[in-house]
């Protein structure tokens, strides 16, 4: 990347882009996605903390073991969540935007990640964090037991 002398370089990003569809309807996918308060199996266990409105906190742990945070950007329920996440603390962030449509038979998620390179190694190394997540939230979601979010 080439830049001017005296001009910070930009970032490079590893940016991707997933596709998933389930029978279940948009507002079902919205609920498991702001889901609080309790471990999260397509999350790899890991507890969400928010109230899910933009400017607000984000906060995923596991177990004290890994801490995440971030930052609401977007909340239009059921159709669009994006927020940001830190790691490690003081990182660059982290991109997450879902995208929900819903269809006939049930809700097509998008879910575009763009992380900031040199986090990110690449598309691979981005495939290998988020496709397990996108298709365990799909698992989950056909399994049709997700509690409503506490707010």
């Amino acid at each position: 990347m080439r830049h001017s002398p005296g001009e910070a370089p930009v970032p490079a990003f590893a940016s991707e882009q997933f596709h998933a569809i389930t029978s279940a309807k948009p507002q079902c996918v919205w609920n498991a996605l702001t889901a609080t308060g309790f471990p999260l199996d397509y999350l790899h266990g890991m507890t969400v903390e928010s109230d899910w409105r933009p400017g607000a906190g984000v906060t995923m742990v596991l177990t004290d073991q890994w801490r995440l945070t971030g930052e609401v950007l977007a909340a239009e329920q059921p159709h669009r969540l994006s927020y940001t996440l830190n790691d490690p603390p003081g990182a660059p962030a982290v991109y997450v935007p879902w995208d929900l449509r819903g269809v006939d038979d049930g809700t097509i998620i998008r879910l575009h990640v763009d992380e900031p390179w040199p986090l990110a190694d690449g598309a691979d190394d981005l495939e290998t964090a988020w496709l397990p997540i996108l298709s365990g939230l799909v698992r989950h979601l056909e399994r049709g037991s997700f509690p409503r979010p506490a707010w």
